[in-house]
């Protein structure tokens, strides 16, 4: 006996007293049906009519399916972060789980793409659960925490939208270990440690030595990357500076000409997440790539897309690059820069101030693989004042921990006379500025700025 019901059209078998259910996923063309909207014709084909339309269907045509589907575990997560294997879950003998491990979850899937939001499941873990725990496609996972130290199996099983199970499914054992603090070894561990803390602290002295040396060749190095004086540049002003909050820091600063011609000049300013050695060694990877690229007469945007991705490569996974990189045209006065998570730069304009926000990913250098950055194009004019500033500005903190801040730079920049100023001038207010805000508290990022005046 064929059915149309508001939810699909029904197929009840009296034999058995059991009802099927079909629906859009079996190939109907809408799920609601009209009322006495139904026919049967000679040849045993019948026509149901829909909301959407006229369902047909020949019932001595439609055979339950009789694929029973491999099971599979598609993926092993801990913290909710997926863990990767070299290969399949299936072919692993055991997984070998630490006690501080104690929330981890797997995913599952019946191979069968009939109607997939059909297919039903069950698991259980084996050790821990004495049934059977039934789930639908919608809950593909099962989800588990605090499980004491011991062996289990985790088993699933599963079946095709017809109802048919692959009652052998598959597994994978699991291996809990206890605390490591009652072991023997663990006492070993301990004395070998204390053994290694008298060896580190008798060649304290020479450990120091050799770091100081080494930390001023970084500083040497970043700072060999800075311009030593300001860029002269006919129709334009510019004056920059960068204060270190350590030995070394992870600021970095340049001027470059973008073409043969010397009709672009070029600014790169940056910020190197972290301090020290390492983040000195980036900065200079950083600018040299900047300065390889900038032969090649590209714009911002296509350059700061190639440096993301070698340095993406080139870098750890937790060490990223703020970059703003810009380019005037000295011809057209035209400003075109590409901001990489990068503070705005901010323009004064006939008195009026303004944020200068890029277009496109805002990410730091680095941090992804393929980010395709954008550039943003502006008109200057004469008395123009461009201001580029590194996070060590905005978020230098006083004695009651207050930040300088966005406001802070604006409201300085808004007051300044800088029609009566070089570029010089305004750039050391600024620094000036901050550090009667910071008072006598330590500087605790590095403080770059770069002021550009337009003649």
């Amino acid at each position: 006996i064929w059915i149309s019901t508001n939810n699909g059209i029904s197929r009840f078998t009296p034999l058995t007293k059991t009802f099927k259910n079909y629906t859009v996923d079996d190939g109907l063309q809408g799920n609601e049906f009209n009322g006495n909207a139904y026919f049967e014709s000679s040849s045993g084909e019948m026509f149901f009519g829909g909301v959407y339309g006229i369902t047909a269907f020949r019932p001595h045509e439609i055979e339950d399916n009789p694929f029973i589907p491999p099971v599979v575990i598609t993926s092993f997560s801990k913290f909710n972060k997926e863990v990767k294997f070299d290969r399949p879950l299936s072919e692993i003998g055991e997984l070998v789980l630490s006690h501080k491990d104690y929330v981890f979850s797997f995913e599952f899937a019946a191979l069968d793409y009939s109607a997939p939001s059909k297919n039903q499941y069950a698991y259980r873990m084996k050790g821990l659960d004495d049934d059977w725990i039934p789930t639908g496609s919608d809950k593909r996972f099962a989800y588990y925490t605090t499980l004491p130290p011991g062996r289990y199996e985790f088993m699933v099983k599963g079946s095709n939208n017809d109802g048919l199970w692959n009652e052998e499914g598959t597994s994978v054992k699991i291996r809990i270990t206890p605390p490591f603090h009652q072991t023997w070894w663990f006492r070993a561990v301990v004395f070998l440690l204390v053994v290694l803390i008298v060896r580190i602290w008798h060649h304290r002295r020479l450990r120091n030595t050799r770091i100081t040396a080494e930390l001023r060749a970084a500083h040497d190095a970043q700072m060999s990357i800075m311009p030593h004086s300001d860029p002269e540049i006919e129709g334009l002003d510019i004056s920059g500076i960068c204060i270190p909050a350590n030995e070394v820091g992870g600021d970095f600063y340049d001027y470059i000409s973008m073409n043969m011609n010397r009709e672009r000049f070029g600014i790169v300013i940056g910020d190197v997440a972290g301090k020290a050695m390492k983040a000195a060694m980036v900065a200079v990877m950083s600018s040299g790539m900047v300065f390889s690229k900038a032969d090649e007469d590209l714009p911002t945007d296509e350059i700061a897309t190639q440096l993301n991705r070698a340095i993406y490569h080139k870098t750890d996974e937790i060490v990223y690059t703020a970059l703003c990189l810009g380019f005037i045209d000295l011809v057209t006065k035209e400003f075109s820069f590409t901001l990489a998570g990068f503070c705005p730069p901010l323009l004064k304009s006939d008195g009026e101030l303004q944020r200068l926000d890029g277009s496109g990913p805002r990410f730091p250098l680095g941090m992804l693989e393929e980010v395709v950055y954008e550039k943003r194009t502006i008109e200057l004019a004469a008395g123009d004042v461009l201001v580029l500033y590194t996070d060590g500005v905005t978020e230098s903190r006083n004695r009651a921990k207050e930040f300088y801040g966005y406001e802070g730079l604006e409201r300085l920049v808004g007051e300044l006379d800088s029609a009566a100023m070089s570029a010089k001038e305004i750039k050391d207010s600024i620094v000036a500025d901050v550090k009667l805000f910071s008072q006598d508290t330590p500087q605790m990022d590095d403080l770059t700025v770069i002021v550009v005046k337009v003649e």
